[in-house]
Order: C-alpha cells, then structure tokens, then sequence
C-alpha cells in the first residue's frame, strides 16, 4: 500500500494537468465529530487499482478503497453507501480495507499485505469452480494451498506453518479463512459472493467452533461479478433505529441518525456493489452496540423471509404507539417468558434471564406514565418506517408474531416488545417444563 501511494505521488509531481485528471488526484480534509481523514488516488503499473486511504486522527484507523478502471477510464466509487461505510467503520474502530475491483486483481491486493510468502486458499464448496480458479490464478505469486470446506474447518490444521495469509471466498470460505487466520496470527483476504456482508465482521466463529473469538479481516474484495443477491440484515436497519429512538425517549441515549442513513441507501441501493456496502456498513454499526430485538428474532426467521419480519416489526411498532391500550397494574409472567425464550432460541435460561428487567411498582408506574408522553411522536416516528417497508404477507402460522413476542427476551434493550410485555399487551406464554440445559 505503502508503494502504491508512493508512486501516486511520483505521478502526481511529473505528470501534466491532463494526466492528473486522468488520474482523479485529490487530497481533501474532511472534518467530522472532531476527527480529520485524508483521501489521495494512485494508480499502479498504468491502472489496475485507485485507491483512496485515509488516517484519523482522533483514534486512528486507516481504510482503503478501490475502484476498478475500465476501459481506459476511472470507475469512481463516490456513491454514497461508499461514505456510509467509512463513517461505519470510523465509529467502530475498524481497519479493514475494503476494495471494489475484479477478483483477478486478488494478488495485487493481498501483495499490499504481505509483499511474498505463501497464502492459504479456502474455498466454500458450493462456490462455481470458474470463480474459485480465477482467484487461485490471481494468487500464483503466493503458491497458494487449497482447501474445499463445507462446515468442518479441520483440515485447515493441516496446512503448512509457513503460511502468511489467508484468501476465504464465499461464506464458509471466509469463515475459514478467519479462522485459519485468527489462529496463525496471518493476514486475511477475504472475497464475498453475496450483497449480504454479514459473515465479514462476525466477532465468533461459526460451528463447531462457536464462541471462539475471531480477528477482524485486514482486506474485503468485492467483485461485483461475483456478488449474488441475497436477503440481509441491513433491511432491519431503519427497525434498529426505531428501537434506538425508544431507548432515548426512555432516557437511556442512542445514536439512531446511523441507522436511518444505512436504512434510506439500502432502500435505494440498485447495484450490487451499493447493496453490499449499505449491508456492510450496517454491519459494522450493530458492532460494539448492545442487540438489538429485532436482529435477535432475525436470527431464528428463515432468511428468505427477513424483509418480510422487519415490515412486520414496524407494524407492531404503528400499533404500539398509535392505537394499543395499555393495562394498569400488569404483571407479565416472567419465569414462563424466560423458559419459553430460552427453549425456543437455544440459549440457556441464564443467559435469557440477564436480558430481562423486572421493574419495581414505582418503575412500572413511571414507565407508563412516560409512555403516554412520547407514544404520538413514536407513532408518527413508525408511520414514516411503514411507509419504507412495505406490508408483506405474513406466514400463516404465526410466526412473525411468535418472534416478536420472543423477542422481548432476546435484548437487554427497552424494546417495542419489552413495552408490549410491561404494559400488558403481549399474551402469557404457556406453561411448559423448563429446558433441559439452564
């Protein structure tokens, strides 16, 4: 990386007015929330790569992106998921690179990371065999090893200890290869296959190694080519904002303006490389946050069906504010909410019981006395959120309201369902015998 700006630099000094614009030079300071990040372009052996870096210097933290030079002429990634992005990754402390170029341009990348040394190559075995070529042919300066995994990661112990870095593409390649990098101390290249993002920033790795902490990816290449549409989180974002909007009209402070960005150029996005930034961004927002209850219920909805929840949820929200009818004196049935809870999503009662607050009279009291002072702005808050989503038909057996109603207990946060379940509007569980694991 280091090479790259140095010869952007040697270019700028010697090239004419019409080569500077060719090569879209620019150096501009930009100041937010007290922190300054430098932008400068460079191109290297007449044009494969542009790249723009930056150092905050409040904090620290450097990023890369990169856009893809096609047909003689600069692809430049000005789009406004792109500054989404970056300022996602400022607030979370992040280093990761992210790249937008042809997966043929991986060596040249990873070069940025390790100069020479030899690279593991971990390829998802549902991935086309043409795509993963094309990677291992960009990685022949790096002898790359290859390894075909479906959900065991085993055979990556057996991989040689002179390994420096590790190539993952598609999900459980990139699991992998975060794996195998988390545990050699190597670097991380990591090549997605859908406008998902969301295994990139994972903190855990997946089974059957779940709970052990990952390192976070030095470099993501996004090759638009490769990208598949697929359901994501980052359509839960404008229901995260709501769910901060009701956490600061309780009194406890949350950022929500993040979340409504990320939510409107999601909902704007119309190439795969604005999907995948806007879902990328709002995975490294969620980082570092307390859950959230809708992103909790997520995880147990078939994915097919997340934008479908996410309308739903904000329905509920609509109801919530703008038309339920609260009950005084409500004691909710807390042991049978936390075994149903913990019975239904896998997670032990004890870790199900430290999400839920059971408030004192005087708390209940209050809460609802706060509740009737800021439900009209909440109500016209959801309204908006409808109007974003979409009503979408809801599965006939019940379970989008099965997992609202769970998850009250799946968040420490004051949630919609949390209000539901204090005021008395969410239906008592019932009784069943505790799990077998608590």
């Amino acid at each position: 990386m280091a090479d790259l700006m140095a010869q952007g630099r040697a270019c700028d000094r010697t090239s004419d007015s019409s080569k500077q614009r060719d090569l879209f030079p620019k150096a501009r300071a930009l100041e937010n929330g007290g922190g300054l990040f430098m932008q400068a372009g460079a191109r290297e052996n007449g044009g494969g790569l542009f790249m723009q870096t930056g150092a905050r210097e409040n904090g620290g933290g450097l990023f890369m992106q990169t856009g893809a030079l096609e047909n003689g002429g600069f692809k430049k990634d000005e789009t406004k998921q792109a500054d989404l992005f970056a300022e996602a990754r400022a607030r979370a402390g992040a280093a990761v690179q992210l790249l937008f170029c042809p997966c043929e341009h991986a060596g040249e990348a990873l070069s940025a990371l390790l100069p020479y040394g030899k690279a593991a190559l971990v390829i998802d075995e549902a991935i086309p065999p043409q795509a993963a070529e094309r990677v291992r042919v960009a990685l022949k300066k790096f002898r790359p090893a290859c390894a075909v995994i479906g959900g065991d990661f085993t055979q990556l112990f057996s991989l040689a200890d002179d390994i420096r870095a590790a190539v993952g593409i598609g999900p459980r390649g990139i699991a992998g290869a975060r794996f195998f990098a988390t545990l050699r101390g190597a670097f991380s290249l990591l090549i997605p296959t859908d406008t998902a993002a969301e295994g990139l920033f994972a903190p855990f790795a997946p089974p059957p190694w779940q709970g052990y902490p990952l390192a976070p990816a030095d470099m993501i290449l996004a090759d638009a080519a490769l990208l598949q549409e697929a359901p994501a989180l980052a359509c839960f974002a404008g229901v995260c904002a709501e769910e901060a909007a009701i956490c600061s009209a309780f009194g406890k402070r949350e950022e929500e303006a993040p979340f409504r960005a990320i939510a409107e150029a999601f909902a704007a996005a119309e190439s795969a490389e604005e999907k995948f930034s806007a879902s990328a961004a709002f995975a490294l927002e969620v980082q570092g946050r307390a859950p959230f209850a809708c992103l909790g219920a997520a995880k147990l909805c078939p994915r097919p069906q997340l934008p479908a929840l996410a309308a739903y949820f904000a329905r509920r929200f609509l109801y919530l504010f703008g038309k339920a009818e609260i009950r005084p004196f409500f004691v909710a049935d807390y042991p049978a909410r936390i075994w149903r809870a913990a019975r239904e999503s896998g997670l032990s009662a004890k870790a199900v019981a430290r999400n839920v607050h059971i408030p004192r009279g005087a708390e209940s009291f209050a809460l609802a006395e706060r509740f009737l002072e800021v439900r009209a702005r909440l109500a016209a808050s959801a309204e908006l959120l409808c109007r974003t989503l979409p009503a979408q038909p809801a599965p006939a057996d019940g379970l989008f309201a099965r997992l609202y109603d769970l998850s009250a207990e799946l968040s420490p946060r004051l949630s919609a369902a949390v209000l539901e379940r204090e005021l008395g509007l969410l239906p008592t569980p019932p009784l069943a015998a505790p799990p077998v694991s608590v």
